[in-house]
């Protein structure tokens, strides 16, 4: 009779140990997956910021027409003066006639500036 609970104690040492080998190892696969994230984290976090960079140079582009640049039939106005013009067919845009102004923006005469996108 001896052995049978010989065999048990041997056996629940045994299950202990491995346990405590599974307990070790999914904690360090914890550690690793917190520093995984950490860094992919990190990561997304400067892609993020790059690309917001990369939004406001191309914003910064977008929200101003400059002399040369071919516009649709509307009302615009120069970024320096606010003198506005209104266009009655696509042409190209010259330079402010008041102030010789290469920047201008769409322009609605109750609202202000209206911005391109």
């Amino acid at each position: 009779m001896n052995q049978p609970h010989s065999e048990q104690s041997k056996l629940q040492q045994a299950s202990i140990a491995i346990a405590d080998w599974l307990e070790f190892d999914l904690e360090h696969i914890e550690n690793r997956i917190i520093i995984n994230i950490n860094q992919a984290f990190g990561q997304m976090n400067q892609d993020w910021r790059n690309f917001n960079q990369q939004c406001d140079l191309r914003n910064d582009s977008y929200l101003h027409l400059h002399a040369g640049d071919v516009v649709p039939a509307d009302q615009y106005a120069c970024s320096l003066c606010h003198k506005s013009f209104k266009t009655d067919e696509p042409q190209k845009l010259q330079n402010c006639h008041s102030c010789s102004g290469k920047e201008f923006y769409q322009a609605n005469s109750n609202d202000g500036p209206i911005y391109l996108h």
